[in-house]
């Protein structure tokens, strides 16, 4: 509570959202957000995740060891999978705006999320695990 009324100060800029956005995470838990003004999908092919100058497909950094290939969210009153919906079609499938997931990394790397204008219905193929 304040003395008197107040308007708070932003500052910043909005991100580009026709360029990827870049996600250093460090090897464990790793608190992750959307950049964007936009959901973005969670597309097992279009994230990417890069270690030691290598890009991989979020299935492939999978394969690889590198990270997890879903993220937790929360849900109103419960811990939320977050995965490819069109694999696991009654799980939530993007990265809302305004909330915080949680992704596990074996290694130190970068997920590199897609601009929104990237993510789904652009004739891709499923990948399974």
């Amino acid at each position: 509570m304040l003395p008197q009324a107040q308007s708070p100060t932003g500052f910043g800029a909005t991100v580009d959202e026709t360029q990827a956005f870049p996600i250093p995470v460090k090897a464990g838990w790793n608190q992750i957000g959307n950049p964007f003004l936009s959901p973005v999908e969670w597309d097992l092919n279009a994230i990417k995740v890069r270690q030691n100058g290598e890009t991989k497909t979020l299935t492939q950094a999978f394969q690889a060891g590198w990270v997890e290939d879903y993220a937790w969210g929360w849900d109103e009153s419960k811990d939320a999978l977050v995965y490819d919906s069109d694999i696991i079609p009654s799980v939530s499938g993007q990265l809302e705006l305004w909330k915080g997931y949680r992704g596990y990394a074996h290694q130190d790397c970068e997920l590199i999320l897609p601009p929104p204008s990237e993510s789904k219905g652009r004739g891709r193929s499923s990948a399974g695990r």
